[in-house]
């Protein structure tokens, strides 16, 4: 009885008697959570060319106070055809605290509006490009600030070809920094540094000679008053090369600003790029061209076809977005562009003109059944007219319509559209339309089910098919595990985003993506 007695006289409770009371005295250890993703394709491509192919990635992270860890396998087998790989494609540690953040090894970068820099994923192209190397974000108070240096890391294999790269050991680095001014306005500045390991030109030279350096300003004034908001960046490139460009240093200027007027929201973006010289990665690949390391604001639909690289152009847009009601709105837009890059004239292909783009559309978005149900609809056409006797050399007619009609509280049935009527007009000899486009019919019960079947079709004479049948069905395990199965054909050509654009073969065959969480 004397040791209980003991214990207790100093303020502690008593142990249980027996060995588990020296278990029990131990300090406890911290378990490190663990969250793994493992994303999965199989596929088979019939026809020429016949290969299966299985693709995955293993995600894995962990958390630990002020510590995060991340990494990514990604792994490639074919049966043949293509190299297999198996790269450790991404991995991370990051530490952070109310005001820093230090992140070594793979990180998104963005600074400015993509003018400067702009290394991030895009599933619709299939890229995925980080930085290999240093990130330290500051905030404090009113005070910001971005630091990177390191290589660019971009994806390694295209899963749309099989296609595979090297790293391509570009050297980054770039610093910016903002400042709070009344508590409305940010201003800021910027550097960035690019050095090539490959020559950006046609002539193969010493690796890192050729290099690019852009400087910048921006203000920020998200909500200056009450109803408006703006934004301004203005950049300075200059780009050292061999041989060296006949444009070595450039300008661009980009700007938003946005009035709430109740029931309207009305948004104007402008842009006046001169000789901007695009930037990215000579890898010799087709596959890989779409891989950017700026991209400056295009000021147009995200999904625009693009002929021209976003340089010697200026020109703007105005979108009015009103809302008649919680449940239905309707937007318009007109965009008007000066493009001095230049398109050839068709009574004289050897001359390059510039050219004039009108790009208007329209749309609106209703719900219905507690916002169970909608439909949104777009249309528009892009016309671009050459200098002189106004003639039309290009034009973009465009339809989207995304429709959904619920049954009841579990089942609904949905629709999917997209066409497109392209024309282009280089020569009298080289004159062609394009009619392509998308029509996608199902169901889906929520919140497991979805099923599909799909039409795509294209006049485009660069694709073997005029027609392709498909069908998906897809399977929520849980709210982040999946099973999806797509069996059948799927058009191929021209895609882009923001501005970035790349050729898609098209695919025949099957293929079964699985993603789970655990």
């Amino acid at each position: 009885m004397i040791l209980p007695v003991a214990v207790v006289c100093f303020g502690l409770a008593p142990l249980p008697a027996g060995p588990a009371a020296t278990v029990a005295a131990r300090p406890s250890r911290p378990v490190l959570p663990v969250s793994v993703t493992a994303s999965t394709t199989a596929g088979w491509h019939t026809g020429e060319g016949a290969r299966g192919e299985l693709f995955g990635r293993l995600n894995v992270a962990s958390a630990l106070d002020r510590w995060r860890f991340a990494a990514r396998l990604d792994t490639a087998t074919f049966t043949s055809g293509p190299d297999d790989r198996y790269t450790l494609e991404k991995a991370s540690v990051e530490w952070s605290n109310r005001s820093l953040s230090l992140t070594a090894g793979d990180a998104y970068v963005s600074i400015g509006r993509g003018l400067a820099l702009s290394l991030r994923k895009d599933d619709e192209l299939g890229t995925d490009t980080t930085l290999r190397g240093a990130k330290l974000l500051v905030h404090h108070g009113d005070l910001g600030a971005t630091l990177v240096a390191g290589t660019a890391n971009p994806n390694n294999v295209d899963e749309a070809t099989g296609a595979s790269i090297d790293d391509p050991y570009d050297l980054i680095a770039g610093a910016q920094a903002d400042v709070r001014l009344a508590d409305r306005v940010k201003v800021g500045g910027y550097a960035t540094a690019i050095a090539f390991h490959d020559s950006m030109g046609l002539v193969p030279g010493d690796a890192y000679a050729d290099r690019s350096l852009q400087v910048g300003v921006t203000v920020d004034a998200p909500r200056i008053a009450e109803r408006f908001g703006f934004y301004l960046e203005a950049v300075r490139q200059q780009v050292v090369a061999e041989p060296a460009p006949a444009d070595p240093v450039g300008f661009g200027l980009y700007g938003a600003a946005t009035a709430y007027l109740g029931k309207a929201t009305l948004l104007f973006e402008g842009k006046a790029y001169g000789t901007l010289t695009p930037l990215g990665p000579d890898t010799g690949v087709a596959a890989f061209d779409s891989i950017a390391y700026t991209t400056p604001p295009t000021v147009e639909r995200v999904g625009q076809l693009l002929e021209n690289p976003q340089r010697r152009i200026a020109g703007g847009r105005l979108r009015l977005d009103w809302r008649f009601g919680p449940a239905l709105g309707a937007h318009a837009s007109y965009g008007a562009f000066r493009d001095w890059q230049g398109y050839a004239d068709p009574m004289s292909p050897a001359d390059v003109r510039p050219g004039t783009i009108h790009d208007p559309y329209a749309g609106f978005e209703a719900r219905w059944n507690d916002a169970r149900s909608w439909a949104m609809v777009t249309g528009g056409y892009r016309a671009v007219l050459l200098d002189g006797p106004a003639e039309l050399v290009r034009g973009d007619g465009h339809l989207e319509a995304d429709i959904a009609q619920a049954l009841d509280r579990r089942w609904s049935l949905t629709l999917h559209a997209t066409h497109l009527e392209r024309s282009k007009d280089d020569s009298q000899l080289a004159a062609h339309a394009v009619r392509e486009g998308t029509v996608s019919a199902g169901f889906r019960l929520r919140p497991w089910l979805a099923a599909a079947a799909g039409y795509d079709y294209t006049t485009d004479p660069t694709q073997p098919e005029r027609d392709y049948f498909h069908g998906d069905v897809s399977w929520d395990i849980t709210s982040s595990s999946s099973l999806r199965l797509f069996a059948g054909s799927a058009r191929g050509g021209l895609r882009c985003v923001s501005g970035v654009c790349r050729v898609f073969p098209p695919f025949e065959g099957v293929k079964l993506t699985a993603t789970l969480r655990f």
